[in-house]
């Protein structure tokens, strides 16, 4: 899984660009710090160096005069290099152009650290106008005249030959001469320390000035910057929120049931359609899906006639209640990996209703409730096409009175009729076979053999219901009838197929009529009579 943002992204920097600005702005402005500062303390050892090579240098000078030891005059010599190094670095960096390499090599022969030189040079250059520092240079080059006098004191002295055996008198001229130019570099030299002294304080509290101001700023726009990012997080989470409650309040109106699932199948959220299809009458979150419910095929009822493609699934309960159910299920995916699953389940009872009502009316009789011509059809053929050795006799019923009744006592009688010998019929033959009504006053009876039946058997129960019609009595509004039926049979291994079987039995039929009625008539290949109406 990758990271959620890419170094290449503006909103990353967004965030993060002000934040490290920050860091790096106070980084740059200590570092800042730290360099002035290690400048003036470089100048402040600069300064007490060149002090102190004064110092010797008229030290050595007066123990000349006093003893006349030419050892003095170079101890002299070096003593003053010191600040005359100094004075040559500070003039190359007073003059126009780049100089620094000659004051670089002025400053290391007065003795400064090479650390050092370069902050003394930065200093200089950009702070010698600040009001204590230009004090301090103008103390310094004020000490040029000065440190002139003390090198011609020396070369007059070098050439005094009284020197070389000097009396009191010859001693107390050099000193007082020595002692003016001493006393004149030393109140300078007190300047230029006091000078340098109150511009370390200065700038030292200007840098803490600006770090203050500096932090100062910096907190503020932290603090604007984290304010406009508690406001976006807070205007985030609220268009989170109402984008959240608006979802829920969806997911609520849907009439279908609605449950997300974690990608272990535990239950992350479910509707109120999913709470009330599966009866759940406790907290589910975070429960197993299969503790819940499980879902089953169920078929179809209502039709002789139904396939696979017409079983929706089942829902069924802890209490194995149970909802038919069309469900959908789509799984959940982030960067890529399975994170659960959403399904969206249907309730199917209306519409399972529905089909089975549809199924029931498209394979029955409305007025009767038996089967319809073409289911009776349709079991007709699945008999004829299974084994052989099931048999199985066909028989077609035609009532005798019915026109008499139907256009006597009307319509309704008819039908009444038509349900009452439907009634007969269905309580006759059980389930040991199908009765349908075929159309009109005309009933077919497909009886079902289990190999040990004969047909015989068939016979029995053919002159069986013809009795039980016959011996029923039909009453209309005070009006009572007699009923027959003239009965067809034919065994299904005697005919070449539906229509064959539906013709053979139907001729038996006219023949029972035309015989007298109320009466059986099989069909019978070697029967003259029956070959010359099927001929």
């Amino acid at each position: 899984m990758g990271m959620f943002f890419s170094f290449r992204s503006w909103a990353l920097w967004r965030v993060v660009g002000p934040l490290l600005a920050i860091v790096l702005l106070l980084g740059g402005l200590s570092a800042g710090s730290l360099q002035v500062m290690s400048a003036v303390r470089a100048y402040v050892a600069g300064e007490s160096m060149w002090s102190k090579g004064q110092k010797d240098a008229i030290h050595d000078l007066q123990t000349y005069v006093s003893t006349g030891a030419p050892l003095y005059l170079q101890k002299f010599d070096a003593a003053i290099a010191v600040p005359l190094a100094d004075r040559t670095a500070r003039r190359a960096l007073e003059s126009p152009g780049n100089n620094d390499a000659v004051a670089r090599a002025g400053f290391a022969r007065a003795g400064n650290h090479d650390d050092d030189i370069g902050g003394l040079i930065w200093l200089f250059k950009y702070f010698r106008k600040m009001h204590h520092v230009a004090g301090a240079v103008t103390a310094w080059r004020n000490s040029d005249a000065l440190l002139d006098q003390l090198i011609e004191i020396r070369n007059e002295a070098a050439n005094d030959v009284a020197l070389h055996d000097p009396s009191a008198a010859t001693i107390r001229h050099w000193a007082e001469r020595i002692g003016v130019v001493d006393a004149a570099l030393s109140t300078l030299a007190v300047d230029f320390s006091d000078h340098l002294g109150k511009a370390s304080r200065q700038v030292s509290a200007l840098l803490l000035l600006v770090n203050l101001v500096i932090a100062a700023c910096l907190a503020g726009i932290v603090l604007v910057h984290t304010r406009r990012m508690l406001w976006r997080r807070w205007l985030a989470e609220t268009a989170l929120a109402v984008e959240k409650e608006r979802a829920q309040l969806t997911l609520a109106s849907i009439g279908d049931a609605v449950i997300v699932m974690t990608q272990d199948d535990r239950v992350d959220y479910m509707n109120t359609a999913a709470q009330r299809l599966i009866a759940a009458g406790q907290e589910v979150t975070g429960r197993p899906l299969a503790s819940l419910f499980n879902i089953a095929e169920q078929p179809v009822r209502g039709s002789f006639d139904a396939d696979d493609e017409s079983r929706p699934q089942l829902l069924v309960r802890p209490d194995h209640s149970s909802v038919p159910v069309s469900v959908v299920e789509t799984p959940i995916v982030h960067a890529g990996e399975p994170a659960g699953r959403v399904m969206i389940i249907h309730d199917m009872t209306a519409e399972r209703r529905l089909v089975e009502e549809l199924a029931w009316a498209a394979s029955h009789d409305a007025l009767t409730g038996l089967a319809n011509r073409r289911q009776f059809e349709f079991e007709l053929h699945k008999a004829m096409s299974g084994s052989p050795a099931m048999g199985a006799d066909l028989m077609l019923i035609d009532l005798d009175q019915f026109k008499i009744v139907n256009d006597t006592c009307g319509h309704m009688a008819g039908d009444r009729l038509l349900k009452q010998v439907a009634r007969l019929l269905a309580a006759e033959v059980g389930g040991s076979g199908l009765v349908a009504r075929l159309g009109g006053d005309e009933f077919g009876i497909l009886l079902h053999e289990d190999g040990s039946a004969t047909h015989d058997v068939a016979a029995d129960v053919a002159e069986r219901i013809r009795a039980v019609i016959e011996q029923s009595n039909f009453v209309y509004e005070g009006s009572s009838f007699r009923i027959s039926a003239s009965i067809g049979l034919v065994g299904l291994a005697d005919s070449a197929g539906v229509q064959d079987a539906l013709r053979l039995a139907d001729v038996a039929c006219f023949l029972a009529k035309d015989k007298g009625r109320n009466r059986v008539q099989e069909h019978r290949p070697s029967d003259t009579g029956m070959a010359v109406r099927v001929a």
